[in-house]
């Protein structure tokens, strides 16, 4: 008979009593996850701070990459690693100070199987709620429960509670009884009309917002009718507009292209070398991430 070898299970950390255990989600970018490593250790901070003042300890999921100069979590790879070794049945925070980028954790939330709950900080600087939001948004679609709370530093009675009522139940439900249903609309008013003749454009007009592909040099381009985007001021998808620091061609293509005015690829001949990520705004408090999830 054969004899097969079956796989070992995966080491993990030990599930400690009245122990949460932590994780700090972050971006792609390297500069903006160094320029909001202090933001997230102060929110870590306050915190741990709360939940140890409840008499519960907090271990942190992952080690700071000192190398990297911050503790993000700041891909798909490193999340599949930390959530390796978490204990699948243990109290989980995920604590949110910047933006970050859901699929980073989304794999190892859905196995895990202890409570979970996402924080984050009200601040106006550095986008955590936005990333919460994002984050939460996308355990709702997967059907993974899950509790939210924010608070300016973990200090007010409000956060407070709920943290309690989360340590004591694996849960927090917020009230919703400030909602109400959207009344029967009067289809004879004219902002009604309006407004349904705008959502209908929308529908309709597709090519008004015109959409982005990757190209083989890592470059975003739109899409759409050439008048349509050069009236918003969008490159045609012919052209390659890729800064001079990219590292998405070879040095003798980006002589070509500066030169030329366009990639190769833009000329039917495809870059030999594989994509790597394009420039993004090194502010992490732009809103040019806010369409990410």
């Amino acid at each position: 008979m054969p004899r097969y070898t079956f796989p070992a299970p995966p080491a993990r950390l030990e599930t400690l009593p009245r122990t949460v255990y932590l994780v700090a989600n972050g971006d792609l970018r390297l500069s903006a996850n160094v320029q909001g490593w202090p933001v997230q250790q102060q929110l870590e901070a306050d915190v741990t701070r709360a939940i140890e003042s409840r008499g519960w300890s907090v271990v942190r999921g992952h080690d700071v990459d000192e190398s990297a100069g911050h503790g993000f979590i700041d891909s798909q790879r490193r999340g599949l690693e930390v959530f390796r070794a978490l204990p699948r049945d243990a109290p989980l925070l995920v604590v949110e100070a910047v933006w970050q980028y859901s699929h980073h954790l989304l794999a190892g939330l859905r196995s895990h199987r202890g409570p979970i709950m996402a924080v984050a900080n009200w601040n106006g600087t550095y986008p955590g709620l936005v990333g919460l939001l994002n984050l939460t948004a996308s355990l709702t679609k997967a059907g993974v429960d899950h509790s939210v709370l924010w608070s300016v530093d973990f200090t007010d009675q409000w956060a407070l509670d709920g943290l309690q009522t989360w340590l004591d139940t694996g849960k927090l439900v917020h009230p919703t009884d400030h909602v109400r249903a959207l009344p029967s609309l009067d289809g004879a008013a004219e902002e009604v009309a309006l407004g349904r003749a705008l959502a209908q454009q929308l529908l309709d007009d597709k090519h008004h917002r015109p959409a982005l592909r990757r190209t083989r040099c890592g470059d975003l381009r739109c899409r759409g009718p050439a008048t349509s985007l050069k009236r918003r001021g969008c490159s045609p998808a012919g052209r390659c507009r890729a800064g001079p620091d990219t590292r998405a061609c070879s040095p003798s293509h980006r002589r070509r292209r500066n030169r030329r005015g366009s990639c190769a690829w833009s000329r039917g001949r495809a870059c030999r070398r594989r994509p790597s990520r394009p420039s993004r705004p090194t502010n992490p408090g732009s809103d040019a991430g806010s369409a990410r999830t």
